[in-house]
């Protein structure tokens, strides 16, 4: 069996989500739920969600506390995946990112013996426009380098007593590395101008020289941009580096439903 187990905070089209990850073989989902208690509602209706609330997450410089309260909340529930049979757990597939693949479950039981962990690439959606509502369905279109956020893929690993994370995207033991053309991550970054104007105008609540250390260069220059508050300003950069983008992209024919899906590598 395999689960996924993740940190989400004000997630857009969240049962596109959910309903995908199922259908694709994941069996369990585990939710640290930060600040955004109205997903109790559509959570509730998934016997194998677990979550757990938390309304009161102090975010100030939270790029750099996220990782803490992500490996703590591993380490919580980590008994209960082992209770549940869990053999597999994919770690930090966040609300913004989906888990392509054909069946989860086919691809990890090939997976050799002696590997504990698997690495996953990934790649970043570009947009047609600066409005897209459910990128999930709307975005076929993805850079795969150059990457305006992380580039380092996110990991699986076996489920047992001495699993241990090994940073916000990975595992320790030994490293197996999937195919994309099997399994990828894709991340629907920055999914149109409102989410990215929202995300790093909550950035701003970070001490500067945090902001300094932060390792992208599109964080840092969109939380200087919306800190300026010009936001026609602002909307011209985002369309820049989300939209008008045309050179090393690749299409990913696909839709959230598993029997439309049809994967055109360009």
């Amino acid at each position: 069996m395999v689960a996924i187990c993740t940190m989400i905070c004000k997630p857009f089209h969240f049962e596109t989500w959910l309903n995908y990850h199922f259908s694709i073989g994941v069996e369990y989902i585990f939710l640290r739920v930060e600040n955004t208690p109205e997903l109790e509602e559509i959570i509730s209706k998934y016997s194998n969600v677990f979550a757990y609330y938390d309304s009161d997450v102090n975010t100030f410089n939270n790029y750099w506390t996220i990782q803490k309260r992500q490996n703590h909340f591993f380490e919580t529930i980590k008994q209960k995946m082992l209770d549940l049979n869990i053999e597999w757990v994919v770690s930090n597939i966040d609300s913004d990112e989906l888990l392509c693949c054909e069946n989860i479950n086919e691809i990890l039981k090939n997976v050799p013996k002696n590997y504990d962990v698997v690495q996953i690439s990934n790649y970043e959606a570009v947009y047609s426009n600066d409005n897209v509502d459910n990128p999930f369905i709307e975005t076929n279109t993805f850079i795969e380098n150059n990457f305006l956020a992380y580039g380092n893929g996110k990991s699986a690993s076996r489920l047992n007593e001495k699993t241990e994370t090994h940073g916000p995207h990975s595992f320790k033991g030994s490293v197996f590395k999937l195919l994309p053309r099997k399994i990828c991550v894709l991340h629907y970054e920055s999914s149109n101008f409102e989410r990215w104007y929202t995300k790093f105008k909550n950035y701003n609540q970070t001490d500067k020289e945090l902001i300094d250390k932060i390792p992208f260069p599109f964080y840092k220059e969109s939380i200087e941009i919306i800190r300026e508050g010009n936001k026609e300003k602002a909307r011209k950069y985002f369309n820049k580096k989300k939209v008008d983008i045309s050179e090393n992209t690749l299409k990913l024919y696909w839709t959230p439903t598993l029997q439309q899906k049809n994967i055109c590598w360009g």
